[in-house]
């Protein structure tokens, strides 16, 4: 494998990671904002 096709491999794995990050943090975002509702 090229040093170029690499380096787009793991800037792709990156960007899926943040992605997941992302969808991880607003699903406990989600969670927190039902909790409170509950609580009113």
């Amino acid at each position: 494998m090229s040093s170029q096709t690499r380096c787009f491999f793991s800037r792709l794995n990156y960007s899926r990671t943040q992605i997941s990050n992302i969808c991880s943090s607003l699903s406990g975002l989600g969670n927190w904002l039902v909790m409170l509702a509950r609580r009113l």
